[in-house]
């Protein structure tokens, strides 16, 4: 059994699986999004609707995004003070 303060391999691997998301996923989150903005604008969506849905989407992938990197950053603490 590993002590609280210790980290396993599994969580490691864990963390660095993190930040291939973080790496990978950002711009893959932006370009859905700006592409989402683009047929949003190309149906004639109002400007309102656009900057709304534009504003949500946005603040849900920060979320995700900040997310991770709390996660992945408690990992690493983790494993370098052992």
């Amino acid at each position: 059994m590993t002590p609280r303060n210790e980290i396993t391999a599994e969580e490691v691997a864990k963390a660095r699986e993190l930040g291939l998301y973080l790496t990978v996923g950002c711009p893959t989150m932006h370009l859905i999004l700006t592409m989402g903005l683009s047929v949003a604008t190309s149906l004639g969506a109002p400007l309102e609707a656009r900057v709304v849905g534009y504003s949500a989407t946005g603040l849900l992938i920060l979320a995700w995004i900040v997310l991770l990197a709390i996660e992945r950053h408690r990992l690493l603490a983790a494993h370098h003070r052992r």
